[in-house]
């Protein structure tokens, strides 16, 4: 049976544990590492953008192209899951979705490593257009580099429509702060993320259904966004240059993420893919 969740969800294994809301969007407020909280959490959330941690997009990521039904990063972290399956290092939430959806979220601990993944079931009376992905805020980075970076996109002034010519990826790694963080989309799955305190991350996303990195953060370096997305904000829109994916009536498509502590010599923590 499922129940609605108010109060945090919390998961732990070893060292590693994660606070997640089902009451509120699914949110993620709280990943530790070894003891060590790796994302960034806003004390008090801007008017209408995010808290921080790490949100659920869906059916769009970023701006609402124009005549968009959705809000801005979509309508999942808005809403309210229900706890469908719970145990000490995994939940399942679920959600009807407005839009003819039925989303499936699966959080998940290990040693050193946490996981996130979002299905989303096609039960609309014909085909969907979906555009997915996740939205992590990242703590106490110093930079990042992306693991073999593909072309670099560039968006219009209304940060909604992609130019029409790709470029080549910027040098990495990408320092927090820099002007880039907040202008770079770029063709990737994977990243290492450098702590202040020389400890390192590895994001690793499915690159078959989340092909692209899109970053954000702040001049002063409070945060680091790197956020795996299906596609480009305005992928949903008529006549997007990279339109949003296809899930036909009856189908199914899945998107997960992985934030893993590395080690020295480059080993990440316990393996564990979605």
């Amino acid at each position: 049976m499922e129940r609605q969740q108010e109060e945090p969800v919390r998961l732990a294994a070893g060292g590693t544990q994660a606070t997640i809301w089902p009451g509120r969007g699914g949110w993620v407020s709280s990943v530790r590492l070894g003891g060590t909280e790796v994302l960034f959490v806003h004390p008090v959330a801007p008017p209408g953008d995010l808290p921080g941690g790490i949100p659920v997009l869906y059916p769009i990521c970023g701006r609402p192209p124009a005549g968009s039904r959705w809000p801005f990063h979509g309508f999942a972290w808005r809403e309210r899951w229900s706890v469908e399956e719970r145990r000490g290092d995994a939940v399942v939430c679920g959600l009807e979705g407005a839009d003819g959806s039925r989303l499936r979220l699966r959080a998940e601990v290990a040693e050193g490593w946490f996981g996130l993944a979002l299905t989303v079931e096609n039960r609309s009376g014909g085909p969907l257009r979906v555009q997915a992905g996740f939205h992590p805020y990242f703590a106490e980075v110093a930079e990042v580099t992306v693991c073999e970076p593909g072309r670099r996109w560039r968006y219009a002034p209304d940060y909604v429509h992609v130019l029409p010519t790709p470029e080549a990826a910027p040098e990495m790694p990408v320092v927090a702060g820099s002007p880039l963080v907040r202008d770079l989309l770029v063709e990737g799955a994977e990243a290492v993320l450098r702590r202040r305190d020389g400890r390192r991350l590895r994001l690793r996303a499915m690159g078959e259904t989340l092909p692209f990195l899109q970053f954000y953060g702040t001049p002063e370096g409070r945060f680091v966004c790197v956020e795996p997305w299906s596609a480009p904000a305005g992928a949903t829109g008529e006549g997007a240059r990279i339109p949003a994916g296809v899930v036909e009536r009856g189908g199914r498509r899945r998107f997960g993420v992985v934030v893993e502590e590395e080690k020295e010599g480059g080993e990440e923590g316990e393996k564990g893919d979605f």
